[in-house]
């Protein structure tokens, strides 16, 4: 672990770039050729405009005025502007472009090292992510139990809420839902006009099984939930042109999930 952990915040800056770390010194040395190169081509046109182009660097000028032994790159979609590099540019851009490949080389094998020593402490890192998620996970229920309500399980496989919302769409208005439960209802026939809230109606009752399951609170002023074992959800079109049709495909689902 301590191998892992001392070089990683050293070579690597906050957005996850390679930096100029003792640790790698050749990738320093590669990286302040590249510079002293780059300013090589800028002193070799003294002064004079130039702009990057296809990885080499040139100059626009009015066509037919290219300097002799110029070499054209491209030109302007009327074509009546070049862009030429002048053949004393050439030789410097070549170094430039050779010192490039030498710094993305040099980075790449330092890449190759962090990955090494990360690859060395993996184990390390999954206990370290597994334990970061049960906090994470734990902040969350705190946090969510100041707005939505602990649930009271069930024995039975029954869900009972009042003012039950969706958990990506609270603060909402809500709706009471009484499932299953002994001789109660085992199914739930929800009707209304389009965009009425019937799906979203259906997966907040979706989400709130899972999450009782989970031990989190839900978006409801009060409920009682059964432990569902599995929960499963049918998402997306299974229709396969030819075969059946959207309804008869969704019927093939749900008779799938009937039989889990």
């Amino acid at each position: 672990e301590e191998a892992l952990c001392r070089p990683l915040p050293e070579a690597l800056d906050d957005e996850g770039a390679l930096v100029e770390d003792p640790h790698f010194p050749e990738l320093k040395r590669a990286r302040a050729e590249e510079r002293a190169a780059r300013r090589a081509v800028s002193d070799t046109f003294g002064g004079e405009d130039f702009f990057e182009y296809e990885g080499r660097f040139v100059t626009a000028v009015q066509r037919g005025r290219q300097p002799k032994g110029a070499f054209v790159h491209g030109a302007s979609k009327t074509g009546r502007t070049l862009y030429v590099e002048p053949v004393e540019v050439a030789a410097a851009t070549n170094a430039w472009k050779t010192a490039k490949s030498a710094t993305r080389a040099a980075e790449a094998r330092a890449l190759l090292e962090l990955t090494q020593a990360v690859r060395g402490g993996a184990a390390a890192l999954d206990e370290c992510l597994d334990l970061a998620a049960e906090i994470d996970a734990v902040f969350a229920k705190a946090a969510l139990s100041t707005t939505w309500t602990v649930p009271e399980l069930s024995r039975d496989d029954s869900i009972r809420a009042v003012g039950l919302r969706h958990a990506l769409l609270d603060p909402c208005v809500g709706n009471d839902v009484h499932l299953g439960g002994g001789a109660a209802a085992r199914a739930l026939v929800i009707s209304g006009a389009n965009a009425g809230g019937k799906t979203v109606l259906l997966k907040a009752i979706g989400i709130a099984a899972v999450l009782a399951k989970l031990g989190a609170p839900i978006p409801a002023d009060s409920a009682e939930v059964g432990f569902f074992q599995p929960v499963l959800a049918h998402v997306g079109d299974a229709q396969e042109l030819g075969e059946a049709s959207t309804y008869v495909a969704h019927l093939r689902l749900v008779d799938h999930a009937l039989r889990a």
